[in-house]
């Protein structure tokens, strides 16, 4: 029975469709038609297209009339809210997307720009130094990322321990010297001068030293030309009796006491000049007298203020161990210098700071004789070499004649004394034979 019934309602759908939807049913009062459809003009819009669904649309054929169904595209999204999907960062590009406000469907999708980074504070890596940058850094609290700039070279020195880079001297200061232990730049700290750093070398002698005399050296410093003097004493005469009456000194002066015309003659002899004291009575051995040149360096200093002198004498005459002044009882003798013969010699002497010229001086066989009593408060005597001695042409001729006159009377007169000459009885010369007196 199921089967049956089955079959009939099965057969009575595929009756009714072919009824109702066969061109040539009983409903189909039109023929068919044969338009083309890319001719059928819209009619209208059945169901409105949405971004989910297709709309439908009525198209209808212009002839006949005959109406289709067309599917319409599907509308376009509404735009609703912007979602971030991805987050930008300060060194990732982020993304974003725009949802359909009908069907939340995201369909646009747009870049979020890089945020920028946020960094910390700048801290120095590599410190400046005096020659050369540092470096300094900072870094993003987001993504990490660093960032780095130079540092300015500084002009601070790192300097080490001083050393002594010159010593002081009496005219220039010493240096200590510091480095920069980084760039090696060096500085100089000034240090006092050192006046116990004078080089005075061997000295120069200004007064030699002798028995009566007080020796006198200069230094002077090779480095600022300062001077100083050292005094060297007296070494006092040692006598040595030689003879009867004469005593020596290893220096070379000598005493001599000798009576001459009834009066006591003493004589003092030096290296350079001699002294001669004449009096009733002196005082044996009381005496003591030095006579010398002097020397080069204190020549040089007086020639500044006497620059025509030739020689120069310093003298030296004690009694009892005190300076004695000179008197008119005495006589001062000086041999002349070989380079002074045949010149006229001025003679002076230093007093009390001043120059004073000599007159009345005598010269004899071949000494300088000057009384003692002009080198009274005398320091130093000086021999000034003036212009050369020379002979008139008339002189020598002179006295050669009256030499040869001279001569011939002198022969004449021995001859005739030695008896060659005899007169003759017609009163003229004849010379004879000397008379042996024997015969």
């Amino acid at each position: 029975m199921k089967k049956i019934s089955l079959f009939l309602s099965v057969f009575a759908l595929i009756t009714v469709y072919f009824f109702a939807f066969h061109p040539f049913s009983v409903h189909a009062t039109e023929t068919y038609c044969t338009h083309p459809k890319e001719e059928y003009t819209f009619v209208s819009v059945k169901e409105t297209s949405t971004c989910i669904f297709k709309g439908v649309a009525v198209y209808a054929c212009p002839t006949c009339g005959k109406e289709e169904f067309r599917s319409l595209p599907f509308a376009e999204h509404t735009p609703g809210e912007w979602i971030v999907k991805t987050d930008s960062t300060c060194s990732r590009v982020g993304i974003e997307e725009c949802f359909c406000a009908d069907c939340n469907v995201a369909f646009q999708t747009r870049e979020i720009e890089t945020k920028p980074h946020n960094f910390g504070e700048w801290g120095i890596t590599t410190p400046p130094t005096c020659c050369e940058e540092g470096v300094q850094k900072r870094i993003c609290e987001r993504c990490g990322a660093r960032e780095s700039k130079p540092v300015l070279q500084t002009d601070v020195h790192v300097f080490g321990e001083s050393e002594i880079f010159r010593n002081s001297t009496c005219s220039e200061h010493g240096y200590r010297k510091r480095t920069c232990l980084t760039c090696e730049e060096s500085i100089y700290l000034s240090l006092a001068m050192d006046a116990e750093e004078h080089h005075f070398g061997e000295g120069e002698i200004i007064v030699k030293q002798s028995c009566l005399f007080e020796g006198k050296i200069r230094y002077t410093c090779a480095d600022c030309g300062e001077v100083k003097e050292q005094i060297l004493p007296a070494k006092g005469h040692r006598m040595t009796i030689v003879g009867k009456n004469e005593v020596v000194c290893s220096c070379g002066y000598s005493e001599t006491t000798v009576k001459k015309f009834g009066k006591i003659q003493q004589i003092f002899a030096s290296e350079k000049g001699t002294l001669t004291i004449e009096s009733l009575a002196l005082a044996n051995g009381e005496y003591h007298f030095d006579f010398c040149e002097m020397t080069d360096v204190l020549t040089n200093e007086y020639r500044k203020y006497y620059p025509g002198f030739f020689k120069a004498y310093l003298w030296k005459l004690e009694f009892a161990g005190k300076p004695y002044e000179l008197t008119s009882k005495m006589t001062f003798s000086i041999p002349i210098d070989e380079e002074l013969e045949d010149h006229r010699i001025k003679i002076a002497v230093l007093r009390e700071g001043r120059f004073y010229y000599l007159e009345n001086v005598r010269i004899k066989n071949g000494e300088i004789l000057i009384n003692g009593e002009l080198l009274s408060g005398a320091e130093a005597i000086f021999l000034e070499k003036g212009e050369r001695i020379t002979m008139s042409v008339a002189i020598p001729i002179i006295v050669t004649a009256v030499t040869v006159v001279l001569a011939a009377g002198a022969i004449c007169l021995i001859l005739f004394r030695a008896g060659i000459f005899r007169k003759k009885s017609n009163g003229t010369d004849e010379p004879t034979l000397p008379v042996n007196p024997q015969e």
